[in-house]
């Protein structure tokens, strides 16, 4: 038997991703830890799987004023707690960032304005481009 899902509820859970991923573009930590569930499972290709809220805000909140992250939404639906993005991330170190597609999965589960309640796994494809930043343009150009 399938769930039934609203559309209405589908659209809030993939507003809740992009919004996550929005705030940790802007180091915007209070809204990054807000949108985090306690049993958030996140999976990230080649990297361990961290397991829980507390965990998983310390490894975000490692990268402030360390390096950026940049994203560009490709594409960004969802069928009920499901949401599916396919975008364009990049590391920002510096002057260097790094860009690489990414195909995402994440779960948000439905009535709390939480993140990633069960899984988000990102996979980046093996070609990846730096750029020097000199110019302070953003390393996502609108060609990408």
């Amino acid at each position: 038997m399938t769930e039934q899902t609203s559309t209405e509820t589908s659209e809030q859970n993939a507003v809740i991703v992009e919004t996550f991923l929005n705030s940790l573009q802007d180091q915007d930590f209070a809204a990054v830890d807000a949108l985090i569930a306690d049993d958030i499972v996140y999976q990230n290709v080649g990297l361990p799987t961290i397991r829980g809220g507390n965990r998983v805000k310390k490894l975000l909140r490692g990268m402030e004023g360390r390096m950026g992250f940049e994203v560009k939404f490709h594409r960004n639906v969802a069928d009920g707690a499901t949401v599916l993005n396919e975008r364009t991330d990049a590391i920002v170190l510096d002057r260097c960032a790094c860009s690489f597609g990414c195909a995402a999965c994440s779960r948000s589960t439905t009535g709390r304005s939480r993140y990633g309640a069960t899984t988000s796994t990102s996979t980046t494809s093996p070609r990846r481009s730096c750029a020097d930043r000199r110019d302070g343009r953003s390393a996502l150009r609108p060609s990408l």
